[in-house]
């Protein structure tokens, strides 16, 4: 389909551009998680230098057509008041449990997060970058971004979870460390904000 599509570019607004934009992200956002987890299986590192140029493409394209909507958008809130007041996190939230993570290469940053806290002791920078990924993975979670599947207990995230909570031990605090060790990420699922109780 990629192929495809630069082979023979759409016409600026077309329809059918829509539907392979849409059909795209969904491909990559449900297909792109299980090759990321293969990759890592099989001893993988980085692999953002090494992604499917197909899937660089897509989110490309699905970027460029969100850029492009977004003075649409406004025109539209502006027109109709009431839309400015269903900001775009409530509706995520309503439907957080069905839906796919935002960012199809979260799971390339949670592996590349498990790997970083067995390097902690050998590499001088890692302890930066489990910050930055603590960060991270907030964020996605105050936007209702990720699926709540990432809480499931032998996920890669929970893994990661409980290896870094022993390195870092249980006085350590930070916003995200918070969410896990009181667990205000349980009724996530139901579309109830991680910080909610903090």
């Amino acid at each position: 389909m990629v192929a495809e599509v630069e082979s023979n570019p759409q016409k600026e607004g077309a329809a059918m551009r829509t539907r392979f934009l849409f059909g795209g992200t969904n491909y990559r956002r449900m297909i792109e998680p299980l090759h990321i987890a293969e990759y890592y299986k099989e001893g993988g590192k980085d692999y953002i230098k090494e992604r499917p140029r197909h899937f660089v493409l897509l989110e490309q394209w699905f970027n460029e057509d969100a850029e492009k909507q977004k003075p649409e958008r406004g025109q539209k809130e502006k027109e109709n008041p009431q839309l400015r007041g269903e900001s775009k996190s409530n509706s995520k939230a309503k439907n957080v449990a069905s839906s796919l993570n935002d960012d199809s290469c979260f799971w390339v940053h949670v592996e590349e997060a498990r790997i970083l806290c067995n390097e902690q002791a050998s590499n001088p920078n890692a302890k930066q970058m489990l910050i930055e990924f603590e960060q991270y993975v907030l964020n996605n979670l105050e936007k209702f971004a990720v699926t709540p599947d990432i809480f499931l207990a032998q996920s890669s995230y929970m893994q990661w979870w409980n290896e870094y909570e022993k390195r870092v031990g249980n006085d350590y605090s930070s916003p995200l460390a918070k969410v896990m060790k009181r667990h205000t990420y349980t009724k996530y699922a139901e579309g109830v904000s991680v910080l909610a109780d903090i």
